[in-house]
C-alpha cells in the first residue's frame, strides 16, 4: 500500500527523522550500558563501600549519563511532533 504524502510543512519526515535518532540513540544507550555492566562486573567485590572510581569507570558512567540525556531530549522532541501533526 502507498504511503500518503506528507503534510505540506513536512512534518511526516521530520517525525521520521526524530524516529530514526530515537531508535540509534537507544542502540547507543544500550551498548553504554553494557559496557558500564561488564565494567562493574570485572570490579573486585571486596569491601564494595571504600570502593574508588578509574578514570575508565568514570567515562563509562558519564557516556550513560549522556545517552540518557540525549534519548530523553529526542523523546520529548518526537512526542511533541506527534502531538502537533
Amino acid at each position: 500500500m502507498a504511503r500518503p504524502l506528507a503534510p505540506a510543512g513536512g512534518t511526516d519526515s521530520m517525525t521520521d527523522d526524530v524516529g530514526a535518532k530515537v531508535t540509534t540513540a537507544r542502540g547507543i544507550l544500550r551498548a553504554a550500558r553494557d559496557s558500564l555492566d561488564e565494567a562493574v562486573a570485572a570490579l573486585p567485590r571486596g569491601g564494595a563501600d571504600n570502593m574508588m572510581v578509574t578514570p575508565a569507570l568514570m567515562v563509562l558512567l558519564v557516556r550513560v549519563v549522556e545517552a540518557r540525556h540525549r534519548l530523553d531530549g529526542l523523546e520529548r522532541l518526537l512526542a511533541a511532533q506527534i502531538r502537533t501533526s
